[in-house]
């Protein structure tokens, strides 16, 4: 069912109580998946200006060879 997967799915984001951790155990084993799997880095720059801007630098840098 839906609900046990989102419970899964915060579980494994979050920081079990107590903790001073500030994410859960697999927060970045599922990021990863996540980025890999689903994220779109053209879509996401087509509604994020401030991704857009980077992403325009970081190609005009590649392009003239600067190393920074």
């Amino acid at each position: 069912m839906q609900r046990s997967k989102n419970k899964r799915l915060r579980e494994a984001l979050v920081p079990a109580h107590g903790t001073t951790r500030s994410v859960g155990d697999e927060y970045n084993t599922r990021l990863s998946q996540f980025v890999r799997d689903h994220w779109n880095l053209e879509r996401a720059a087509s509604v994020s200006p401030s991704l857009k801007r980077t992403l325009d630098r970081l190609s005009k840098e590649s392009d003239i060879g600067v190393d920074s």
